[in-house]
């Protein structure tokens, strides 16, 4: 007699979201036969989006996506090697990277770049056209050797962080 709803996964996402430590309770059928119900505790959970560590004397940093929190995690990872005395050198991996949000990656570029324009975007409509610029206050190293590796997967927001720092003779791209 019950009949059984059909829920899409971002039906499921929806109704699982919620105040962070409020608990919500699931009903899990498996199979025909067995359901059951438990309940969870809502957490909120980070994405990783960079990981980073030093081997010798080159930090090494690999950008997974380019997320509200890429910025934080990238100064993060320039502060760990800045501690470490050997700390001479730089990669930043980019590989298989789509990319994201344009704001994170001017974000992160700016930490490199000393100054002029990161990206700009231009639209039919010139009330879309913007321009992000770089700061001097906002550079984390200078005079440090950087080589980017990009592949086939490395897309969007990571070719402007790329390029952008090939551009400004800051980095070699491999």
């Amino acid at each position: 007699g019950k009949s059984t709803v059909e829920m899409t996964m971002q039906d499921v996402l929806d109704c699982l979201r919620g105040t962070v430590g409020t608990p919500v309770t699931v009903t899990v059928l498996r199979g025909k036969n067995v359901k059951f119900s438990t309940e969870l505790v809502r957490a909120l959970i980070e994405v990783p989006t960079v990981k980073y560590g030093m081997i010798e004397k080159t930090g090494y940093m690999r950008i997974i996506q380019f997320t509200p929190d890429t910025p934080a995690r990238v100064q993060d990872a320039i502060e760990s090697f800045k501690k470490n005395p050997d700390f001479k050198q730089m990669v930043i991996d980019l590989r298989d990277n789509p990319g994201g949000l344009i704001a994170s990656v001017a974000e992160v570029a700016d930490k490199f770049i000393d100054e002029g324009p990161i990206v700009s975007t231009k639209s039919r409509l010139s009330l879309e056209n913007s321009t992000f610029y770089a700061s001097k206050e906002k550079t984390q190293l200078k005079n440090i050797p950087i080589v980017v590796l990009i592949n086939h997967g490395s897309a969007s927001a990571s070719e402007i962080l790329s390029g952008a720092l090939k551009d400004n003779h800051l980095a070699y791209l491999v």
